[in-house]
């Protein structure tokens, strides 16, 4: 299943990695990571195989949040 994530603010994903940020946790193949640059202070940054951007979340969302948020079936 490809998720097709809404994002805040699209990032440049080798830019974003380049900086080593944090890994926070991962739902459904999409990697949430803290920023390298503003830490807690900025929401998290999800990658996936298409996509690298902030998000809404400021803290890891649970499985059930992120389903219900992006109106996906759990599998």
């Amino acid at each position: 299943m490809t998720i097709k994530l809404d994002l805040t603010i699209d990032l440049p994903r080798d830019e974003v990695m380049g900086h080593n940020p944090t890994l926070i946790g991962v739902i459904m193949g999409v990697r949430f990571y803290e920023c390298p640059i503003h830490g807690d202070e900025a929401p998290l940054i999800a990658v996936t195989d298409t996509q690298c951007g902030y998000t809404d979340y400021y803290d890891m969302p649970n499985t059930g949040e992120f389903i219900s948020d992006y109106n996906l079936v759990s599998a």
